[in-house]
């Protein structure tokens, strides 16, 4: 690594606004992350137009608009009226991984939708996408490996109907686990510099459970609990692998929490 810079960890809660957060940690049930908060500033930050994943995320780690980096989700227009297309690539600009890398940091990226996975000096894993026969990890080796491991890896989390809400926050907290583990076996074999982790089956579980995630913990639904600690327990073990990896001083590096966009209750839908 560079002399004179300072690691540095980004930890991702996709689509969590900060009242929902804070709903979690007054139940109790976000303990490592609560800590953190204590010693840490917070505050909102503006997202992106449209405040939906894709354009966030990139805008977020290249520093460019939407409107600059011309991607605006996971479709994009055909220049027919009303006719979009599956993005089939993801690679628009430069990331900071990017830039770090070529100054000589060591970078860890889990989970981030790229594809396919972008050469780095260190590791890269896409998600969130579907395959389409595109590369998903860098190096590519990892691919392989990571699903014949225990616990497997999914790019994303799969479909489940309305009435299996219970498996639906069962698996999540199980990707969760797996995703620190992960974290936790590459962090000893790249040692990046700048670990970007982002956890997705938050947003992923908004969009299905709005309802039942917000009234916790008026209503003490077991499953949300477990499912906001698995986050909390995710959150933790990433930090510790990390800052454990650069001599253990928790005040070694820098973190950063941070989400894309908020969420909320769907009042109504329209189609173009």
């Amino acid at each position: 690594m560079p002399v004179d810079t300072e690691r540095t960890l980004l930890i991702g809660f996709d689509g969590v606004p900060w009242d929902l957060l804070d709903a979690a940690i007054g139940a109790g049930a976000l303990p490592h992350v609560a800590e953190f908060l204590r010693g840490s500033f917070r505050g909102d930050l503006r997202s992106v137009e449209p405040a939906v994943t894709i354009p966030a995320w990139y805008s977020a780690m290249t520093g460019y608009s939407p409107a600059t980096l011309d991607l605006w989700g996971f479709t994009a227009p055909t220049g027919r009226p009303g006719r979009f297309r599956p993005v089939e690539t993801y690679r628009p600009r430069e990331a900071v991984w990017d830039r770090l890398g070529r100054k000589g940091w060591r970078v860890g990226v889990v989970n981030f939708p790229a594809l396919p996975a972008p050469p780095v000096h260190g590791y890269f894993l896409s998600g969130m996408l579907p395959e389409r026969r595109l590369a998903t990890t860098h190096p590519p080796s990892l691919a392989q490996r990571l699903r014949s491991e225990d616990g497997g890896w999914d790019l994303d989390l799969p479909e489940f109907g309305p009435g299996e809400y219970r498996e639906a926050f069962d698996r999540a907290s199980r990707s969760l686990g797996r995703k620190a583990q992960v974290v936790e076996t590459l962090q000893g074999e790249f040692h990046p510099d700048l670990l970007f982790v982002l956890f997705s089956e938050t947003d992923r579980l908004q969009h299905d459970h709005w309802d039942r995630i917000v009234r916790f913990p008026q209503e003490r639904d077991p499953w949300i609990r477990c499912y906001w600690k698995a986050l909390d327990e995710a959150f933790h073990r990433v930090r510790t692998a990390f800052h454990e990896d650069g001599g253990g001083d928790p005040d070694g590096g820098m973190t950063w929490l941070l989400s894309d966009h908020g969420s909320g209750a769907t009042e109504g839908y329209f189609f173009t």
